[in-house]
């Protein structure tokens, strides 16, 4: 009897070190991000459950490949036969981009879907009016149910990263070069892919909080489960209508130029302020 005391006891023993490991790495991790972003914040943490275990992606690897691609397109102005290369992924990304695109969609989505219905929950549970009685701000209340969201799907975001540093630059060349020849404009072309590049990237890490700002706002109005979800569908749709559709419009350089580059970033922006701002007076409402 006393052995197999001993033996739990170090077995107990052995699972304690293993949590307190895990836990202060997750803290290490987090210390990076604000406050109102980290698995230790008591807003997020109670809506993680299993997801506290959520690691963040690497974003070395990512960010070195990154610097790789833009020197290419910066040694290609010297060797123009460089992006010659590039004709191999860009048949390989053509057929894998549908399979991405509908990867993100869904991803952005569940964000989206998961945001709105963690509202709806407190609000079901009458928890909602004890929360908003904390010393915390609201911004940091709203902000918290987004991280929330997006902690849940971390893990599938950073595979979507790696992937979309992988893809994104082949199909850039080929849409670009189709548009804006090389040879034509050799400057232009090769400046625009590379803020094309930067700019698909820093996508991946706007949409997200968009759509989750977008389904806290929406679940801190929408009267049921159902009418949120169909909600932040609508609004998401709306989205990517309203930044797709202008590029199939015959434009000039200057609206090509706001199009493709400046949307695309000024846009989440500012649906991430106007949901903030709608779903801090809902909740002032209630």
């Amino acid at each position: 009897m006393e052995n197999i005391r001993k033996v739990r006891m170090r077995q107990m023993t052995y699972s304690v070190g293993v949590i307190g490991l895990l836990d202060e790495s997750k803290h290490n991790l987090d210390r990076r991000l604000p406050v109102w972003a980290r698995r230790t914040n008591p807003i997020v943490r109670r809506h993680l459950g299993v997801y506290w275990k959520a690691i963040l992606p690497e974003t070395e690897p990512m960010l070195r490949l990154l610097l790789f691609q833009l020197a290419l397109l910066l040694l290609s102005f010297a060797l123009p036969f460089i992006l010659d290369f590039a004709m191999p992924f860009i048949i390989v990304s053509i057929f894998l981009l549908p399979v991405t695109i509908y990867y993100y969609g869904l991803l952005l989505w569940r964000v989206g879907k998961e945001c709105s219905l963690l509202m709806i929950d407190e609000r079901e549970s009458n928890t909602l009016a004890l929360l908003l009685t904390t010393p915390l701000p609201i911004s940091h209340i709203i902000f918290s149910k987004v991280a929330a969201g997006f902690w849940r799907r971390v893990e599938d975001f950073g595979v979507l990263a790696m992937a979309a540093v992988f893809l994104s630059l082949p199909v850039i060349i080929m849409h670009y070069a189709a548009q804006w020849p090389i040879d034509e404009y050799p400057v232009f072309a090769r400046v625009g892919m590379m803020l094309g590049l930067i700019v698909s990237l820093l996508r991946l890490i706007l949409e997200p909080l968009m759509i989750g700002a977008m389904g806290v706002m929406i679940g801190a109005g929408a009267p049921d489960r159902i009418s949120a979800v169909v909600g932040i569908s609508a609004l998401s749709f709306f989205y990517f209508a309203l930044i797709n559709l202008p590029r199939l419009l015959p434009m000039s350089l200057p609206l090509w130029i706001v199009i493709e580059i400046v949307l695309p970033i000024v846009l989440p922006l500012i649906f991430i302020w106007l949901s903030y701002l709608l779903a801090r007076h809902l909740l002032r409402r209630d």
